[in-house]
């Protein structure tokens, strides 16, 4: 049986609805605690959008109840009409919400229910009333009904908008640690389906050459398509040790994998870092943990001194990156860069608008830099490489990066739930918006897989020697006209 769009969402919005229906008590959330975090959704270990700046916002301001009484609703409606990143056409939304909730509810429970349109109170209390009526006749509880409601709005948003459960709000908090357990892979949703953003390196899934582009097809037998995120995270979890089934399909050549991973605990070290020839070191962050600042300068401290006081160049590997915490993307730009801008949040809500700049020279922004970058360079690691890129003394090399630039912010909702509402969109220090576009390099290279490097936290110098991308870097940071391409350079 082949089913309509409306169809497909509005059975998406039953299961999300069931699914935080059956959920155990939370824990309790702090109003004060803060998350920035901007990666995409991680089988594995964290549960946000592409990736992402996360703020556990104080509710203060947003927990009036409203007229109509029932007070998720009301909450959410006020969170987006207040903080949403673009005007909210609420009386088609929801309009289309009601047209969409049909489709999957017994005819019993819309039968002569007063139209919408006819409605002369506010868009939102109508709207409310609605929901009421079909709850009553159709003899299911309010908030089953609000559920899917407001899940079916936040589909009509973006795809980053939903309502998180407390194990999604806990994942957020795990995320920033840098330890968590699952397969390691951070995924991006499209089109109802799930997409590898990158592996994490040393995981199960990097370990199996699962690679950034490839579709998520179906977990122990079951089909991804169209599963909410927290069901489809569900079905990754499980002890270390543990087996788990996983079916993609290859996103250059459209095979179908099935493989078989074993679970385990991943603790990744968020920098390598080596001393390369003619003293050109080699930094690769790996994710944009807590600590990534404080490691990434103590890195670049051991490789000036190895090198004898000062680099000759440094390769600043940022390929299947996919991001991290916003805020140490900034830290570690900062070192880099020279005074200036180094990116900007906009939305249409001012508060969450704002400017990060830096107001002196990075210890090392006169260091000749090659960034290189890949398709699953995303998020926070694009905040840094377009904060580098047009620097005369940087070159991006590589692939175009992913595009992740919209910013999710989170409240707390009745209920022990929260909401995750899209606030603000990034921009690169030059005032470029690359959502959904991505940064291109200086210089594209042929896609080349990244070697396998050890699991410490120096890298080894002989698995990285044999990376073509590298090489190439190694050449073009020697050449003594850096960063201009050298003419006939092949004939010497």
């Amino acid at each position: 049986m082949i089913l309509s769009e409306s169809k497909k969402t509005c059975l998406m919005a039953l299961a999300i609805v069931l699914s935080l229906l059956f959920l155990s008590a939370p824990d309790s959330i702090s109003a004060s605690q803060t998350f920035t975090n901007s990666n995409g959704p991680h089988f594995g270990f964290s549960t946000d959008d592409p990736k992402n700046n996360i703020v556990l916002n104080n509710p203060e301001e947003d927990s009036q109840i409203g007229p109509v009484g029932i007070r998720l609703f009301d909450e959410v409606m006020r969170l987006i009409q207040n903080h949403y990143v673009s005007s909210f056409p609420q009386k088609h939304v929801l309009l289309d919400t009601l047209e969409k909730m049909t489709f999957c509810l017994d005819p019993i429970c819309v039968e002569k229910i007063p139209r919408f349109q006819d409605c002369s109170d506010k868009t939102e209390t109508c709207f409310a009333r609605t929901i009421q009526t079909i709850a009553k006749k159709c003899k299911l509880k309010e908030q089953q009904v609000t559920l899917m409601a407001l899940d079916l709005i936040l589909r009509n948003l973006d795809q980053y908008s939903s309502i998180l459960d407390s194990k999604m709000i806990n994942e957020l908090k795990i995320s920033a640690e840098g330890r968590f357990g699952g397969i390691g892979m951070v995924v991006s949703a499209k089109n109802g389906s799930y997409v590898v953003v990158s592996s994490i390196e040393g995981s199960p899934a990097h370990e199996a050459s699962i690679n950034s582009g490839d579709v998520i097809l179906s977990i122990d037998g079951k089909s991804l398509q169209g599963l909410p995120l927290n069901e489809a995270l569900g079905l990754v979890r499980g002890p270390a040790g543990s087996l788990i089934k996983i079916r993609i399909e290859d996103s250059k050549t459209g095979e179908i994998r099935d493989l078989e991973l074993k679970r385990k605990t991943i603790e990744a070290a968020p920098v390598k870092f080596t001393i390369l020839n003619h003293g050109i070191g080699y930094l690769r962050i790996i994710n944009f943990q807590n600590t990534s600042r404080i490691e990434v300068e103590k890195a670049l401290r051991s490789l000036n001194e190895i090198s004898g006081g000062e680099l000759t160049g440094l390769i600043l590997d940022l390929r299947d990156n996919p991001g991290g915490l916003f805020t140490e993307a900034i830290r570690v730009a900062e070192l880099f860069v020279k005074p200036g801008v180094i990116t900007s949040l906009q939305g249409r809500d001012k508060k969450f608008s704002t400017t990060f700049s830096a107001n002196k020279d990075g210890p090392f922004s006169r260091n000749r830099i090659v960034v290189l970058i890949n398709k699953g360079s995303a998020s926070a690691s694009e905040v840094l490489t377009g904060a580098l890129l047009g620097n005369p003394n940087v070159l991006v090399m590589g692939e175009r990066s992913f595009g992740k630039a919209s910013v999710q912010n989170i409240f707390p909702l009745p209920g022990s739930m929260a909401l995750r509402l899209t606030t603000a969109h990034y921009f690169t220090s030059d005032g470029r918006n690359i959502e959904g576009r991505g940064l291109e390099p200086d210089i594209t290279l042929t896609e080349h897989q990244i070697l396998d490097q050890d699991k410490t936290k120096r890298a080894d110098i002989s698995q990285i020697l044999r990376d073509p991308e590298v090489n190439i870097a190694m050449n073009r940071l020697l050449s003594p006209n850096f960063p201009i391409e050298l003419v006939f350079s092949n004939l010497f």
